[in-house]
């Protein structure tokens, strides 16, 4: 074998096992990252659990809400002072701590993930409620828990409670649509994937 014939052979050999070795490296670090995204997104599910079987609210949804409020961060401060995981504002706090006789409740507890769980649950449990003649009252609720009540009536109309799809497009905020579509799309993954 002549020298030039033995370089590129040597080279040829080094590039594979430096592909390879980046391979792995490449695998362990995505892999690493894919863990740390499971376990921030599981670290609440004992929460969520707890707050689904108080309030009856379908654990899968409260994760999906979660995820869109706050990408599962308990100290997110919203825009207009909303709190948390679920972005629960100081007013539903204190009517959730009011309606569960919690007479020692502060805002600032909205931060606790357990309290912001139990509360935002407990909203959106009763904007279910609300809702619950509708052939699916999910969009309905969702709404709600985005944009308020008062919003909601003036959307509805009698086919809106057959027809989701219906009510979606009668919406007056982009923004709220774009909300419900995340949130009943994440729910239906979580679901789907056996997630609870």
């Amino acid at each position: 074998m002549g020298w030039g014939r033995y370089h590129k052979a040597v080279r040829k050999v080094w590039l594979i096992v430096f592909t390879s070795v980046g391979l792995f490296l490449l695998t362990l670090v995505l892999q690493q990252f894919r863990l740390q995204y499971w376990m921030r997104q599981n670290r609440f599910d004992s929460l969520i659990l707890e707050a689904s079987a108080e309030y009856g609210v379908d654990p899968n949804l409260i994760k999906a809400v979660i995820l869109r409020e706050s990408k599962f961060e308990p100290r997110t401060l919203g825009t207009v002072g909303e709190k948390g995981l679920m972005q629960v504002t100081d007013t539903t706090g204190s009517e959730w701590a009011r309606a569960n006789k919690i007479a020692s409740f502060q805002p600032e507890q909205l931060f606790d993930p357990r309290i912001n769980i139990r509360a935002g649950a407990w909203y959106l449990g009763k904007a279910l409620n609300n809702w619950e003649t509708a052939e699916d009252p999910v969009p309905m609720a969702l709404a709600e828990y985005n944009a308020g009540r008062r919003n909601v009536l003036r959307w509805m109309d009698e086919k809106s409670l057959v027809d989701p799809d219906h009510f979606l497009g009668r919406i007056g905020f982009p923004s709220t649509q774009s909300y419900i579509k995340t949130i009943v799309q994440q729910k239906k993954f979580y679901t789907n994937n056996g997630e609870f």
